[in-house]
């Protein structure tokens, strides 16, 4: 996009990197990327462009298994230095799994993370700044493609850039290993789905 639509702005700064804008409380966006490969490591490096102001919430990160409207996604919000993993379903975006993370530096204007995804099958294993931060098996999404994720929570306005995207293929050899299944009744609090 060229220009904003609505509360959203998304696109390329040629040639440095993918932009996503969002303007309004508890608002979200994504676009996906299409991926090659059915089982996949992927990996962003990610940071805050800006912000309007300093003290409410948001997050962002790297969502992957896209197909439509499905997908799951890995965000921090570096305010609160918390992570979480999403699953968008139909009519709603579920909370997963969570957890806290000392390394984000997202925060720090410039500084960029990097979060990475192991997608084999329906296990994932999900890592921040090299960080292992959870395991998880859910087989509802076992292919689709990778993608960008904003939300503003309370934050009236956020603008995140994404650099570095790499993508690597699972060789087809790659065994099933011991990983904590998800339950999504652990943490039952749902939120709309992304308007954009």
């Amino acid at each position: 996009a060229r220009q904003p639509i609505g509360p959203y702005f998304y696109g390329y700064h040629p040639t440095d990197f993918y932009h996503m804008q969002v303007r309004g409380a508890e608002s979200c966006l994504f676009v996906d990327q299409t991926v090659p490969a059915t089982d996949y490591v992927a990996q962003i490096d990610t940071f805050v462009a800006a912000t309007e102001d300093q003290t409410g919430n948001y997050r962002y990160g790297l969502a992957f298994r896209v197909s439509g409207n499905d997908y799951y996604a890995l965000v921090i919000s570096p305010l609160s230095q918390t992570w979480q993993v999403l699953k968008s379903q139909p009519g709603c975006i579920r909370l997963v799994t969570e957890g806290a993370v000392t390394t984000l530096r997202g925060n720090q204007s410039g500084l960029r993370d990097r979060l990475a995804v192991v997608a084999n099958g329906p296990e994932f294993a999900l890592f921040i700044n090299g960080e292992l931060v959870t395991q998880l098996v859910d087989g509802d999404y076992t292919a689709g493609n990778i993608g960008f994720f904003i939300g503003t929570l309370d934050q009236p306005y956020i603008h995140i850039h994404f650099d570095t995207v790499k993508v690597w293929s699972l060789p087809d050899n790659v065994p099933p290993s011991q990983v904590t299944p998800a339950n999504n009744d652990t943490y039952p609090r749902d939120s709309a789905l992304c308007g954009g």
